[in-house]
């Protein structure tokens, strides 16, 4: 059985922020903490970070001061009063913070965003002490019109579940962390659940774009916490399972949110 090393969440996210139409935007807050931190008797300096977007242009003025309630991590006033943070800024679109030595940070990112449509996802991650944590906070794609996730009746025809665990089934990336569907880590070998048998039952049951990330070239149907499958809490992997829009096409509705994105 193919065994691997515990792998880090953040590198697993990385996308570029497409606005359709020019006149919605948003900036970035960061903020990193230049508190030094005593840990075996000795003093560091590793970095705690927050970084978090604001949306603004939006016509659904109500719609975009939810969101930014939402996407809100800290006040960025507040931040930049308190003398234990350093690099107060507020950037131009996606984040500009390189993580280093982390010892906590919280960010959210937007993928995507226009005056209809707005996807967005998240982490928590602190990885000073003996246990560190890792909290996911799974893509929600959103119709600005209701603030809720969108049935995926609205956006897709014909048999698209099945067709999404044929990509689940064909993942590249499923395949490089698993072996018959099965997780293990490399130092302790615990065998996690089968992961993929539990992502193609769990596909039957998805109504909604709640667990979907949209960017301007695929489409996520689903990121993976492999804790969710009985991995052990220092297995912080997060696997996305993405779907190239040329191969959506066939399925994708006309004149719905996702044709946006068909050439």
């Amino acid at each position: 059985m193919k065994r691997i090393l515990p792998i880090m969440a953040v590198a697993a996210l990385t996308y570029g922020c497409h606005t359709s139409q020019p006149e919605v935007h948003y900036t970035t807050i960061e903020a990193t903490i230049a508190q030094a931190i005593e840990t075996g008797g000795s003093m560091e300096y590793p970095t705690q970070a927050y970084c978090y977007p604001q949306l603004s242009g939006m016509k659904n003025v109500a719609a975009q001061d939810s969101l930014n309630r939402r996407l809100k991590l800290a006040d960025a006033a507040t931040l930049s009063a308190d003398s234990t943070y350093s690099k107060v800024t507020v950037g131009q679109g996606k984040r500009q913070l390189k993580f280093g030595r982390m010892y906590s940070h919280a960010w959210a990112e937007v993928s995507y965003v226009d005056n209809d449509l707005v996807s967005y996802y998240g982490m928590e991650e602190y990885d000073g002490g003996a246990h560190p944590s890792f909290v996911l906070h799974k893509g929600q794609t959103l119709a600005v019109s209701t603030l809720k996730p969108i049935p995926l009746s609205d956006l897709f025809t014909g048999d698209y579940k099945e067709f999404f665990k044929q990509q689940i089934r064909s993942s590249e990336q499923l395949k490089g962390f698993t072996s018959d569907g099965i997780v293990t880590l490399n130092e302790f070998g615990n065998p996690c659940d089968d992961v993929l048998d539990a992502l193609l039952l769990q596909m039957d049951s998805v109504s909604t774009t709640a667990n979907m990330l949209v960017s301007d070239s695929t489409l996520s149907i689903l990121q993976v916490d492999f804790r969710d499958f009985g991995c052990p809490e220092v297995m912080r992997g997060v696997v996305e399972v993405r779907i190239a829009y040329p191969l959506l096409q066939p399925y994708i509705k006309a004149n719905g949110y996702l044709s946006r994105f068909l050439k």
